[in-house]
């Protein structure tokens, strides 16, 4: 179950640049980081969908 996890975050660095905090400030990086997960549950629902995206 761990791989499932990791291929999260390997998806979440490589397609969408996560990095460490790109801003100051909790409210800023709590947003930064909801955002990607946001990002991230879109692209797999896209991709259950089997819907093309544009990359």
């Amino acid at each position: 179950t761990r791989y499932v996890v990791e291929q999260s975050f390997g998806i979440l660095h490589r397609k969408f640049r996560y990095s460490p905090a790109s801003y100051f400030g909790v409210e800023k990086v709590t947003a930064q980081c909801r955002l990607k997960a946001i990002c991230l549950n879109l692209l797999k629902a896209a991709n259950r969908l089997s819907v093309p995206v544009a990359a």
